[in-house]
């Protein structure tokens, strides 16, 4: 996918280290909301599962974007485990875009993603 990079009149509002599976793997990736959009940012080398304040340190991630869901097409942010969560677009089937990740703000994040959607 594409680089990140900030758009005119797009700022961000918060971003965090978390972990997600990709390719098979746990990985470190960088967790970005901005006023317009979610994006998830993958680390391209393999995580040990680091605790998060290390991870923090340690974070290799690269400005390749995984997926991005803009603001007027997110659905839902929703636990599905103790560390989990699963953000969403709306739609159906493959007209829909998600993505899991594991951070120990879970509830933090699902409460500030279905803040950021009402606004």
């Amino acid at each position: 996918m594409a680089k990140f990079s900030l758009r005119e009149g797009e700022e961000i509002l918060e971003r965090a280290i978390v972990q997600t599976a990709a390719e098979g793997v746990m990985r470190n990736a960088k967790l970005i909301l901005t006023n317009r959009r979610v994006v998830l940012i993958p680390d391209d080398k393999r995580s040990r599962w680091l605790p998060s304040g290390v991870a923090k340190l340690f974070a290799m991630t690269t400005d390749r974007i995984s997926h991005e869901i803009r603001r007027e097409s997110f659905g839902a942010a929703e636990p599905t485990g103790a560390t989990s969560l699963k953000v969403r677009s709306q739609g159906e089937g493959y007209g829909m875009t998600w993505f899991e990740v594991e951070t120990q703000r879970r509830d933090e994040w699902v409460d500030r993603l279905t803040r950021w959607a009402a606004d």
